[in-house]
Parts: structure tokens; C-alpha cells; sequence
């Protein structure tokens, strides 16, 4: 057998061995790598397959929650129509209320001046009234005591502050006779036993208390010599510069006053007392009610 060497060529058939080796050598190669792609990647794949699970439940939950959060707006919608409905409701049975009290004080007037006198029965104070209002308009005793449905004394914060008698209130079977009374007391000067008499027409406390809030506008108004009349339930009517304004609420006070505040603003001293009898004759001007397409 020969041997070996430089410049042998070998013979076919150990040719065919090496490659025979050489393929066999690559096959196991890429068997080798495809393994361990295979091996670096299932992980990875088993991870991503888990977050995909991950982002279907996710988008399943960011779903329902985005129908829950429809949902509670739909709710939160409902209820504030309905909140906005029953406030309505409560809004005009409190009008309802007002025009109520204002309706049954139509029939009394509130006396102020009369002095007290210590142990006066309620049937003596009813003849005192009777006596002095039949004066006034020019009728009878008799016949006015009969009108006269009850009296009573009432104390009030202005009279406890400023030690005055308590007022004396005075129930009327009939409306004429204190509609005529209350206009002749405005233009008669009344006096009982030497002191002078002051006749106003009875505005319920709750009524106001809503016109309290318009006294900004009402004492300029007055200052001015500018009638007004009140609305009900709240608000005023008066005409400025040959225009009819009404004011309904508070937001349209504002506004009129940054129009036309500086017309009506006149110097005076800041620390001047209200004058409390102006304000009282403010409650006595009629009372005007509003139409339901005017409350609109």
C-alpha cells in the first residue's frame, strides 16, 4: 500500500467520505443552531403568547369599564334632570307658598304707636281699634267692631331694640275696609291718646326676606323719587328713562346697576343710619303678580 504524501491525490472513494463528512458536518451544524434558536426563542414566544393574553383581558377590562363609565354618565344624567326637576317642583310650591301667606295677610294691618297699657284685655284693645279706625274713615264704632275679626299685640326685633310698644295687628272680615283704611291713614294724620299712629299693610316675613335682597336697588330707586312696585314671588317693576324694566333676580339687579349704578348713585355719607320708616313704606307699594308666561 502506498503511502501517503505531498501532491497524492486521493482516491474517489475517500473523496466521497470527506464530503460524505463535511454534509453530514453541516447538517448537524444547523440542527445544532436550529436548536438552540429554538431554545432561545420558545421562551420569548411562551412570554409574548402571555402578554397577548395579557392585552386581550386588558382591552377586555378597559371595555367594560369604558361601559361602566357610559353607563354612570347616563346615571349621572338622569340624575341631574331629575334634580333639576325637582328643584322646579320645589321652586313653585315655595311660590305657591308665598303667594299663599301673602294672600291671607291681604286681610290684616299692622299698627304701630299705640301705647300699652298694663293689664288691657284683648276686648278693650279691640274697642280702642275700633274706635280709632272708625274715626279715621267716618263710620261707626259699632259698625267697624263688627268687621273686626280679632287683634293681637306682636313684639318685634325693631320694637325690642328701640323700646317701642308692640305692634298691634288687626284682622278684617272684609278687604274693602282695609284697603279703605290703609289709604286714608296714608293721607290723614292719626293719633291715639296724643301719639302719633303709623298704619302699614302686613307683608309675610319670607316675602321680605326675598325683597331685602333688592335694597341696593330700592334705596337708590327711592333716593331718586322713582316708583317701583314689587313682584311676586320676588322681584321689581318700574319704569327708568321711559323704558318698563323688570328685575327678577338678583343676577339682573347686577346687571341693570353696572349700566346704570353711577346714574343713580348720588354722594352721601356712608355711615349714615337706613332710614327705616322709607324702607318700611317700600312694603306697603302694591304688589304685582307675575302672568306664567312673565315667569318665564
Amino acid at each position: 500500500m502506498a503511502k501517503k504524501g505531498r501532491g497524492v491525490i486521493p482516491s474517489p472513494s475517500e473523496g466521497r467520505s470527506v464530503a460524505s463528512v463535511i454534509n453530514q458536518s453541516d447538517t448537524d451544524l444547523k440542527k445544532l443552531i436550529r436548536d438552540a434558536v429554538a431554545e432561545a426563542i420558545n421562551p420569548l414566544m411562551a412570554r409574548l403568547n402571555k402578554i397577548d393574553v395579557r392585552l386581550d383581558s386588558s382591552e377586555k377590562e378597559a371595555l367594560q369599564a369604558k361601559e361602566k363609565i357610559n353607563e354612570v354618565e347616563c346615571s349621572t344624567q338622569s340624575n341631574r334632570t331629575e334634580i333639576r326637576s325637582i328643584e322646579k317642583q320645589v321652586r313653585f310650591l315655595e311660590n305657591q307658598i308665598l303667594e299663599a301667606q301673602l294672600d291671607r295677610s291681604r286681610f290684616l294691618l299692622r299698627i304701630q304707636g299705640v301705647p300699652e297699657q298694663q293689664q288691657q284685655q284683648q276686648g278693650d284693645l279691640k274697642k280702642d281699634m275700633a274706635s280709632l279706625l272708625a274715626q279715621l274713615i267716618r263710620r261707626s264704632d259699632k259698625e267697624l267692631y263688627e268687621e273686626i275679626i280679632t287683634v293681637f299685640r306682636v313684639a318685634s326685633g325693631y320694637t325690642e331694640k328701640n323700646n317701642l310698644p308692640r305692634e298691634i295687628f288687626v284682622r278684617f272680615s272684609s278687604l274693602a275696609t282695609r284697603n279703605v283704611i290703609l289709604k286714608a291713614s296714608n293721607e290723614t294724620e292719626l293719633k291715639f291718646k296724643g301719639n302719633l299712629i303709623t298704619i302699614r299693610r302686613e307683608i309675610p316675613f319670607s316675602i321680605r326676606k326675598r325683597r331685602f335682597k333688592y335694597r341696593k336697588l330700592t334705596s337708590l330707586l327711592l333716593e331718586k323719587k322713582i316708583k317701583f312696585r314689587y313682584l311676586t314671588p320676588e322681584g321689581l317693576y318700574f319704569m327708568y328713562e321711559d323704558q318698563s324694566i323688570k328685575i327678577k333676580s338678583e343676577e339682573q339687579m347686577q346687571e341693570f346697576l353696572e349700566v346704570h349704578g353711577a346714574n343713580l348713585t348720588t354722594q352721601k355719607d356712608d355711615k349714615a343710619e337706613p332710614d327705616t320708616a322709607e324702607e318700611e313704606a317700600v312694603a306697603e307699594q302694591t304688589t304685582i303678580k307675575l302672568r306664567p308666561r312673565d315667569k318665564k
